[in-house]
């Protein structure tokens, strides 16, 4: 394509090598190489009618962007640090949750999904809805914690309430801790989902969706642990899922330059170790017993 720029050219051309110096030859129309291809859009490359992807801007670095800038306050703020709340589950940041972690991500979901990438799209969609639930959770006009303040000890009339001091009310209600938990159990059963998954993938984002789920189970049993006012394990339990979320914050932020310094066609590069070589596809290895066959 003449008129491509050469960051472009460079990434959608197959002109760069993999990880053992193997040059990618040339096909009539811009191709790439499929290795590159995961390592841009997280998602194994599948065959498609069209070519919109030499058309739009690679829409994964900004989904990466969105859940770093929501998840690693979130999880600085779970494991206390510089005296922030842990009780308060990281409220101060629901404007990032809302705007990075929701409308960021979803809207890179929604270009994965015409740029016909389902994982991806599955993937951003689904964390990106889950900060958006979060936020709403945390914002008292839902009334989400609100509801659950006739429950908590001593807790005045509700006629005397408004919506923020119902809010506050009702995140030291029992009831709401044990019904919030469900909601934070089934984002870790689809972490584990989407952690199966992405063993196609490559090996980042394999450590990085394995901290997330690790950091939900943990933050699901710190609520429960709450509901039963076990304040001492709870709390331990959230400086824990904390951790891992931390850990799964840094380990975004390393995709997130991988990503961009690939697509900047910047002359040093860093490793995501893909895993799409290593676990064939099922159409791949029906393929190979075909050919045996024949």
């Amino acid at each position: 394509m003449p008129n491509a720029t050469p960051a472009r050219a460079n990434v959608f051309a197959d002109v760069e090598r993999n990880g053992i110096g193997k040059d990618f030859s040339r096909v009539d129309s811009l191709s790439m190489d499929p290795a590159v291809f995961e390592k841009l859009f997280l998602n194994p490359q599948t065959a498609v009618k069209h070519d919109l992807a030499k058309t739009f801007a690679i829409p994964t670095p900004l989904a990466l962007v969105g859940i770093g800038m929501a998840l690693t306050p979130l999880s600085c703020c779970l494991m206390g640090w510089r005296g922030s709340n842990q009780q308060k589950l990281g409220a101060a940041d629901i404007g990032a949750y809302l705007w990075f972690g929701g409308f960021s991500v979803i809207a890179s979901a929604v270009m994965e999904f015409i740029l016909g990438n389902t994982f991806s799209f599955v993937l951003f969609m689904g964390y990106g809805s889950w900060f958006l639930t979060y936020g709403a959770t945390l914002q008292p006009f839902y009334n989400a914690a609100g509801a659950y303040a006739a429950g908590a000890f001593n807790a005045p009339p509700l006629a005397n309430l408004t919506e923020a001091t119902a809010q506050d009310w009702g995140d030291l209600s029992p009831q709401f801790h044990a019904s919030f938990g469900f909601i934070v159990v089934f984002m870790a059963v689809f972490s584990l989902i989407m952690l199966i998954c992405s063993i196609r993938v490559n090996v980042v984002l394999v450590l990085l969706l394995l901290s997330i789920f690790l950091g939900f189970v943990l933050i699901a049993a710190s609520i429960f642990a709450e509901s039963e006012s076990l304040a001492l394990i709870a709390e331990s339990l959230t400086i824990g899922g904390g951790a891992c979320l931390f850990a799964a914050s840094l380990l975004n932020w390393y995709l997130l330059v991988a990503v961009l310094l690939l697509a900047v066609d910047f002359p040093i590069l860093i490793g995501v170790y893909d895993l799409s070589t290593i676990v064939p596809g099922r159409s791949e290895i029906e393929a190979g017993r075909r050919n045996k066959e024949d």
